[in-house]
């Protein structure tokens, strides 16, 4: 673990500073989203989606492209708001400055 910088990731609640002695490491922090580089190092692109809901849309704006979405959905008839969420595992993310 001599390259800087070096990301690691724990399963479990664990401070490299105190595992890897005469490291320093800065902890990344809570509820972010990690995106993956293309191969060269450059931005993982950006791109817009949209969304049609019982006959309305909602738009969002993420960069260089755009896909359109489309479907047939019911009201949930609850009228609460509607959340969608990828499957995900929590991590805690460090990477090595020093």
């Amino acid at each position: 673990m001599d390259s800087i910088p070096l990301i690691s990731w724990f399963a479990q609640h664990k401070d490299p500073n105190k595992l890897f002695s005469g490291t320093t490491w800065k902890y990344i922090g809570e509820d972010r989203t990690v995106r993956l580089a293309k191969a060269d190092a450059s931005g993982a692109g950006a791109h817009l989606h949209t969304v049609s809901i019982g006959g309305h849309r909602h738009s969002v704006g993420i960069g260089a492209h755009s896909h359109s979405v489309s479907g047939v959905t019911e009201n949930t008839g609850l009228g609460v708001e509607l959340t969608v969420k990828n499957s995900y595992i929590k991590l805690m993310g460090w990477y090595r400055i020093s």
